[in-house]
């Protein structure tokens, strides 16, 4: 489903609603100071990122792939200083990267357990790791955007290694941790049916990996 806004759905696949004039999503003059989130919430919403003022410091391939994989994510990106968007864009594109190698339904359980070894080698500089990685997960009944992110998975690498040395290594060490959930997923829910968890504290470490 698509998100609320306004009591109206943007979802990329809703006409203008009745009585709209002129482009959908207005631009903001048409709707004064007060419109302009609403109207930079629509615009990645229905599909028209062109029309925002800004490209998450991202090359436009990996812009356009942010804001199809990461809506909610990147209207967040407006809010931080720009010298800290491209790394958390970086680091939320390999995260999803990660997650969509987890989820594959391409792949059994055992494979995407390597695949996901094979995903942290390549965030430590393996040569040829993330090549691999991209052929091997995409495909089938994925979502078009995700199998794009795959595809460009070494370019996402490319813009990790050009970090700062601190911010490559909170990059690592939080992919590190995503994907320690990641598997431990994978074994606790074989076959991707869901299970009670036995304790409070299998509860708690299961939140700490999805949420934090």
């Amino acid at each position: 489903g698509g998100m609320i806004l306004g009591g109206e759905v943007a979802d990329g696949k809703h006409p203008p609603p009745p009585g709209a004039r002129g482009p959908w999503p207005p631009r903001p003059r048409a709707w004064g100071r007060a419109g302009m989130t609403r109207w930079r919430e629509c615009a990645i919403l229905t599909g028209r990122e062109g029309l925002l003022p800004m490209n998450f410091d991202l090359p436009p391939a990996l812009g356009a792939i942010l804001s199809r994989v990461g809506r909610s994510f990147a209207l967040s990106l407006a809010v931080p200083p720009r010298s800290l968007r491209q790394p958390l864009a970086v680091a939320y594109l390999l995260a999803r990267a990660a997650d969509s190698i987890a989820d594959t339904r391409l792949l059994p359980a055992a494979a995407r357990l390597g695949a996901l070894d094979r995903f942290l080698a390549a965030v430590a500089g393996e040569p040829g790791a993330a090549a691999a990685l991209a052929g091997a997960a995409t495909g089938g009944d994925q979502h078009p955007a995700e199998q794009a992110l795959l595809a460009r998975l070494p370019e996402c690498l490319a813009l990790l290694a050009a970090q700062p040395a601190e911010d490559r290594g909170r990059i690592a060490r939080l992919l590190a941790t995503l994907v320690c959930g990641m598997r431990a997923d994978l074994r606790r829910f074989p076959g991707d049916r869901l299970a009670a968890l036995p304790t409070r504290a299998d509860l708690e470490t299961y939140t700490y990996f999805a949420a934090g």
